[in-house]
């Protein structure tokens, strides 16, 4: 199709539904955002509703915005769908398998992955038998050569090594899982996300909504990106963010957390330093036991100076070998 073509009837009718599911989608996030609000995750901690409502904003401003560039056939409008819908496709993915237990299941491999390593090695084998077929000097008939014997005796051990490892099992109990209400919502997202992703991808799309080769290197760029920096935002960013906060609470990894300010930073600054008349002094000599900790002592001769903290957790650390 040329740039300056109109786009065909299908195209239209794709890019009209295009703009009713981002409606349809930045509203639903509206709808996420009240709901978290209004007790309806009454067990989910303060900072979790916070990060959740902040995601949903969001994806419902950026949707509400592809709906009015998708009517003005811009550019903008196919790129926010692609990524919105890339994101969510994605999350979707990462519950199916959460949901699934693949990630436990993976780990229980580890235990009968020995049974199926002699079948692996049947594969090998077979591996080697059809690469012999190039160095055979002989050329046998398509059914009797190297390489068709090597080929079934590849899918014989890789599919024995399979049975042996649990593999059959293993994938009921997955398609178990995914039968339960969560399951299905995961899995149903991935097809509506899936879908929202082919349509917007498909190049007549891109013509009719005015897309230019720089667009499209853009847009690759950051789709090729993205799973890293999603990455990098899970396992380090979030991670630190985290733990800025939790520093500016009473959490202990247990209990809920109460927001307690600078208190924790009050205590780990306050500090003592006393001096020491004998290398035998008491810490109680010199400072208030009750409230401060003994970290080390230094000493000089006869005197020397004793460094306290009052927070214990701080003290304790400093005193392990």
């Amino acid at each position: 199709m040329s740039e300056h073509q109109k786009p065909d009837t299908l195209t239209n009718l794709i890019l009209r539904i295009a703009m009713i599911w981002r409606g349809i989608f930045s509203v639903a996030a509206v709808a996420g955002v009240i709901t978290v609000w209004s007790g309806g995750l009454p067990e989910v901690p303060l900072w979790q509703k916070i990060l959740i409502s902040l995601v949903l904003s969001i994806a419902a401003a950026f949707s509400a915005l592809g709906v009015v560039e998708i009517a003005r056939r811009n550019h903008r409008g196919r790129m926010i769908s692609l990524v919105i819908d890339y994101l969510a496709f994605v999350a979707c993915a990462v519950m199916t398998l959460n949901v699934g237990e693949v990630f436990l299941g993976i780990d229980a491999l580890a235990d009968t992955f020995g049974r199926g390593v002699p079948y692996l090695g049947i594969t090998i084998i077979g591996y080697f038998l059809r690469s012999m077929d190039e160095y055979s000097p002989r050329k046998r008939t398509s059914e009797q050569s190297l390489k068709q014997v090597g080929r079934w005796v590849m899918i014989v051990g890789f599919v024995l090594f399979l049975w042996q490892v649990g593999i059959v099992n293993g994938t009921l109990y997955f398609l178990g899982k995914l039968a339960q209400p969560a399951g299905i919502i995961s899995v149903a997202g991935m097809l509506i996300f899936g879908a929202a992703l082919w349509s917007m991808g498909r190049q007549p799309s891109a013509v009719a909504m005015r897309a230019k080769t720089y667009h499209e290197q853009v847009l690759s760029g950051w789709l090729f990106l993205f799973p890293n920096l999603i990455g990098f935002l899970i396992f380090f960013a979030g991670p630190l963010l985290l733990s800025f906060y939790f520093s500016f609470t009473d959490s202990d990894a247990f209990n809920t957390p109460n927001w307690v300010g600078f208190a924790n930073y009050a205590k780990i600054l306050d500090i003592r330093f006393a001096i020491l008349s004998s290398p035998t002094q008491f810490a109680r000599d010199v400072v208030d036991i009750k409230v401060y900790d003994e970290v080390g002592r230094i000493m000089f001769g006869n005197w020397g100076i004793l460094f306290a903290a009052a927070d214990k957790f701080f003290g304790s650390r400093c005193a392990t070998p």
